[in-house]
């Protein structure tokens, strides 16, 4: 080998990726959580230049390229579908549901249409009729309950005229009836969408180059600003992922000497 020629030092990458709220005052992450398993993760480098031709020669030749701005594209995959990562993918929030006994809910229904409850994992339904509560209706008689998905399909009326063994049920369920259910479910966690306004959070690589004896590698994002997810796939033949892209921001708050975007520290 040459004398002059450099040992090649390869990049194969794997780790963690963490991320942070900022705090508004100090400017500071107030602590990283882990997102689970993130597939990928990238950057792009994007400059945005004008160019200056001359007009002397004929050939019309670049003289001068002027910088206009810099960008910092981030793209992420990542594939646990925790309420954190949703929320921060869709701008919204989580509730923490405790399970609960002897909720009651009343609607006005049509016979042969499904209603849901708000709530998952339901159990121990009672439905009864709202205006004397003396009339209780019979589940696979007069209606279907999906436990899992906590909603109910009330029998048509032939469905019901048949029910009961061949007979007809004890009581009919008819359209623009209106019912009480009352049910039990279990703990749960409500996701809502577009609840939250755009947010800047901080980023964190902890990785290691597999290429190179799994050599430590870290990244740091100070800034980063995501979109919501593109797409949102509930029905498929894959293992559901979700890829965030946004934009490293400029943080003035960085100590002199420091990158205002991001920096990467390797040994």
């Amino acid at each position: 080998m040459p004398q002059h020629q450099k040992e090649i030092e390869f990049f194969s990458g794997q780790g963690v990726v963490l991320i942070s709220d900022i705090d508004p005052v100090t400017n500071l992450p107030v602590g990283f959580r882990h997102m689970a398993n993130v597939s990928e993760l990238s950057f792009s480098h994007n400059v945005d230049t004008t160019n200056f031709k001359e007009s002397t020669s004929g050939q019309r030749q670049i003289v001068l390229r002027h910088e206009t701005g810099k960008e910092i594209l981030v793209a992420l995959t990542f594939q646990s579908f925790s309420k954190e990562n949703v929320a921060l993918a869709v701008f919204g929030d989580t509730t923490d549901v405790a399970a609960a006994v002897g909720v009651a809910v009343t609607k006005v229904v049509q016979t042969g249409l499904i209603y849901g409850f708000g709530k998952v994992k339901v159990s121990n339904l009672v439905v009864t009729d709202t205006a004397t509560g003396l009339i209780t209706y019979v589940a696979n008689q007069n209606f279907e309950l999906d436990e899992n998905a906590g909603s109910v399909r009330i029998f048509t009326a032939a469905e019901q005229a048949v029910s009961n063994g061949g007979s007809p049920a004890a009581d009919i369920i008819a359209d623009a009836d209106d019912l009480t259910f009352t049910f039990d479910h279990e703990a749960q966690v409500q996701l809502e969408s577009f609840t939250q306004p755009r947010k800047d959070v901080a980023l964190r690589f902890e990785g290691l180059n597999t290429e190179n004896s799994d050599e430590p590698v870290v990244v740091d994002i100070h800034r980063f600003n995501t979109d919501p997810l593109a797409e949102f796939s509930m029905i498929t033949e894959e293992i559901w992922e979700g890829e965030l892209e946004g934009t490293a921001l400029f943080d003035p708050t960085q100590p002199a000497g420091k990158s205002k975007l991001y920096s990467v520290t390797k040994t």
